[in-house]
């Protein structure tokens, strides 16, 4: 887990962090139908959503304000709105698409938090994608295709 924290900016590391043990837990208590709040008891596929939750309890940062919730956003409703019957490894695939589409989308959006809402952006420079959402997309990339084996 470290190392995969070491891989990403300094900034993103502790967001995600707060993001993905709240969706382990969840994950965990459902896996052996053992839950100590009724509440925590979900679905595989809503682990990330529960994550997520709690990220936002930590932070104002919301898709399009250009930071890694640009990327776990649309992964984290694309997971959770997948049917009970749908292909594990086709849920968790289209997932990661729709991460990376959202970093991608941070090209094109001007920074409203975080260190890059402080760079000054001189006219008709071109962005880059923002790193965090970048990296957060790469790593849940990363995951998926060490989960499914692809």
């Amino acid at each position: 887990m470290l190392v995969c924290f070491s891989l990403l900016s300094a900034c993103p590391s502790p967001i995600f962090a707060v993001f993905l043990l709240p969706t382990v837990f969840g994950i965990y208590l459902n896996a052996y139908s053992y839950s100590l709040l009724p509440s925590t008891n979900i679905p595989w596929n809503e682990g990330p959503l529960h994550g997520l939750d709690a990220l936002k309890e930590h932070t104002p940062a919301k898709p399009g304000d250009r930071t890694i919730m640009d990327a776990l956003q649309p992964f984290c409703t694309a997971l959770a709105s997948a049917h009970d019957d749908a292909d594990t490894k086709s849920v968790l695939m289209k997932a990661v698409q729709q991460a990376v589409e959202g970093a991608m989308k941070t090209k094109d959006m001007i920074p409203k938090l975080g260190r890059a809402a402080y760079v000054q952006v001189d006219e008709g420079r071109t962005l880059m994608m923002d790193p965090g959402a970048w990296g957060v997309a790469k790593l849940l990339e990363g995951f998926v295709h060490g989960w499914t084996d692809d």
